[in-house]
């Protein structure tokens, strides 16, 4: 349900645009006055899910989807991070980011391999909270045939001593206004 709570992707103009890519965070993600947004209930086409426990920071994680199928229109991914904080006043949260690059093919193989094929676009969120979303809309960056690295790179892990993220990413072939 967390990949389908998206206040979408229209602008100021009324025209669409790339989601999470701006400063403005109302239009995607978890924020303070609206939540997660609403919620249109269906059935991803295609869904991925990970859990990470981290226990210090220096050494992320990347992960690869792809190619991705024709007729997909966006790939939306949702993270929460949980971690023991037994006074729950305390407010050092560790910081996990997450960041999504769209990648050509790897040229030798022909396939999705991490850090290889040619880069076409990133979307990072690495906010301090425990709620994030990165997507792309085919509109913005072609996804079709093309490979999706997910990177979680933890910068601060609090004095709980590790947190643990848990992502899910839907590509799919409607958006969710």
């Amino acid at each position: 349900m967390l990949t389908m709570g998206d206040r979408a992707t229209i602008g100021a103009s009324g025209a669409t645009e790339q989601a999470c890519i701006h400063s403005n965070r109302i239009r995607c993600g978890a924020d303070r006055y609206y939540g997660l947004g609403r919620l249109r209930l269906r059935a991803h086409n295609s869904m991925y899910n990970w859990i990470w426990t981290f226990v210090g920071t220096g050494s992320d994680v990347k992960r690869i989807i792809g190619p991705v199928a024709n007729g997909r229109e966006i790939v939306k991914c949702a993270m929460q991070q949980y971690e023991d904080l037994v006074d729950p006043d305390r407010d050092d949260l560790s910081r996990v980011g997450l960041s999504m690059q769209i990648r050509g093919l790897a040229p030798d193989t022909g396939t999705c391999v991490v850090d290889q094929g040619q880069l076409y676009g990133t979307v990072t969120d690495d906010t301090p909270d425990d709620k994030h979303m990165v997507a792309t809309l085919d509109s913005y960056l072609n996804i079709e045939g093309r490979c999706v690295q997910l990177t979680w790179d933890p910068t601060v892990i609090s004095s709980a001593g590790s947190v643990t993220t848990i992502t899910y990413c839907g590509v799919d072939d409607a958006l969710d206004y």
